[in-house]
Parts: C-alpha cells; sequence; structure tokens
C-alpha cells in the first residue's frame, strides 16, 4: 500500500475552497453516492478558513471472533494494516 502523502495542487485548493457543502452534496449525489454526509460539522472559529484537503476513509468493521486470529491480522488488507498505512495529516 502506497503511503506517500498525495499533494493537491494550489489552483485546486483555492478552487475547493469556494465551493458550497450543498454544491459538494448534488456532486456526490449525481455521482451516485446517496450515503455520503457530517452530521452537525461547524468551524471551530468563525474567521477560520475553509477547510480543504486529501482524506483518508476508513470503514471498521469489527473482526468476527472466529476469523480473529494473529494471521489474519498481518494479512495486507486487514483493518490494522490500513490504520498501520494511513499517511501523515
Amino acid at each position: 500500500m502506497n503511503t506517500e502523502p498525495l499533494s493537491l495542487d494550489a489552483s485546486v485548493v483555492e478552487t475547493l475552497a469556494t465551493v458550497t457543502t450543498a454544491t459538494l452534496t448534488t456532486v456526490l449525489l449525481k455521482k451516485g453516492l446517496r450515503n455520503v454526509w457530517l452530521r452537525g460539522a461547524k468551524p471551530l472559529r468563525p474567521d477560520q478558513p475553509r477547510l480543504v484537503g486529501r482524506a483518508f476513509t476508513l470503514r471498521f468493521v469489527p473482526a468476527r471472533e472466529d476469523l480473529a486470529t494473529p494471521e489474519s491480522w498481518s494479512s495486507p488488507i486487514s483493518t490494522r494494516a490500513a490504520i498501520e498505512a494511513m499517511p501523515p495529516g
């Protein structure tokens, strides 16, 4: 798994910083992503600029006890491996 952080072009960051949440939601809906939302998101400080950047998203599904073995934990597709591979930031 590649763990090098991906850079964003400054012009992309500048453009995305002006996009509204409603616009992002509409784009995601048009792409078929209907269960994507952040509930209650708000800025920590009103004077802060919008936060724009790459996200590392991980879906955690607890392991079944009958399948959770030391061998499965070392699998390259395990949740633990994904967490360890998260890029900084």
